[in-house]
């Protein structure tokens, strides 16, 4: 965890701040401050891989307060950013995925500096499609955890460690230093012992 900060520090990410957001939502959610927590869940979005499991959480513990405020603070965000740097900003980030899928899928970023299930198996010598199947496994695993988790029990202990930790095993793209992000869970751990 340590290493992971520092890798924060040193490289200078965002890590600490989306690491931040995700304990606001998170909180907010457990505290009952419903739309504080979308407030902080549309901000995060700066880095949405962090957030693909959690309209899985928010559905299953039936908190449409939550998924509303998150939706409108993304879309607020999304027209403020082409209302500062015009339309185009836009037109120029969407065919930018498939080149993002091609860095990936030719090693672009060295594998061990990343921290995906897909990455550790192509680490291992498993080729681009082998590695994606076995990442649809893993994903259907997780959003299955999420689901029961955060209908079962109202816990952030569980709650927080389970969506975080699914989010990391489905991401096609983290990197150490979004390691950082586990604090968050921990806390809620070390709060409840």
């Amino acid at each position: 965890m340590s290493c992971s900060c520092a890798n924060n520090a040193f490289h200078g990410r965002n890590a600490a701040l989306t690491a931040a957001l995700y304990a606001l939502f998170l909180v907010g959610v457990e505290r009952n401050r419903l739309i504080w927590a979308g407030i902080a869940l549309g901000i995060l979005t700066i880095k949405p891989q962090l957030g693909v499991l959690v309209p899985i959480a928010l559905i299953a513990s039936l908190n449409w307060k939550t998924f509303l405020s998150a939706s409108v603070t993304t879309l607020a965000f999304a027209g403020l950013s082409a209302g500062m740097l015009g339309v185009g900003v836009w037109q120029v980030f969407w065919p930018q995925a498939p080149v993002a899928t091609m860095v990936m899928e030719l090693g672009g970023v060295e594998w061990a500096k990343t921290v995906s299930i897909y990455a550790s198996f192509r680490q291992m010598g498993l080729g681009h499609t082998p590695a994606l199947r076995v990442r649809l496994v893993v994903c259907l695993v997780a959003l299955v955890c999420v689901w029961i988790a955060w209908r079962r029990t109202d816990g952030m202990a569980v709650r927080a460690h389970v969506l975080a930790g699914a989010t990391l095993l489905v991401t096609p793209f983290a990197l150490s230093y979004d390691l950082t992000f586990l604090v968050v869970p921990f806390a809620f751990l070390v709060r409840k012992a």
